[in-house]
């Protein structure tokens, strides 16, 4: 698939959108992995609010998915809890937990990375005709 820019009439910019989708999906499985590696295997401890969260199962670093779909990439954690962990929640009556993010974590971490990669891989894309 290619993605045509026009720049003006006698000009037109192709971008490579394999090299694009690639780059995404690199970085969503860097994303990904270390994600994983924040979610600590620890069966005797409860992790504090703002802390990465504890995994007892395994379950949360397992249930981390990444899709490329046109030019974006998504990670995200498809386990029933990951979002009340992610976020924080309110649960009936006065139970409250507090974040402990993990994703949101990675990403600010990564994103002058991120930033430099995708520029790259559009610099690196592009052809003029």
């Amino acid at each position: 698939m290619k993605v045509i820019f026009k720049v003006d009439k006698s000009v037109q910019l192709i971008l490579n959108q394999e090299a694009f989708t690639r780059e995404l999906r690199l970085i969503g499985q860097e994303i990904s992995r270390r994600t994983k590696a924040l979610i600590q295997k620890d069966l005797s401890n409860v992790s504090k609010p703002g802390e990465n969260p504890l995994g007892k199962t395994g379950n949360l670093a397992r249930m981390i998915r990444v899709r490329v779909k046109k030019n974006s990439v998504q990670v995200i954690d498809l386990a029933k809890y990951a979002l009340a962990l992610e976020a924080g929640s309110h649960g009936p009556g006065k139970r409250v937990m507090e974040a402990r993010p993990y994703l949101s974590r990675v990403l600010d971490e990564m994103k002058p990375d991120i930033e430099r990669r995708l520029i790259r891989a559009i610099n690196e894309g592009i052809t003029s005709r």
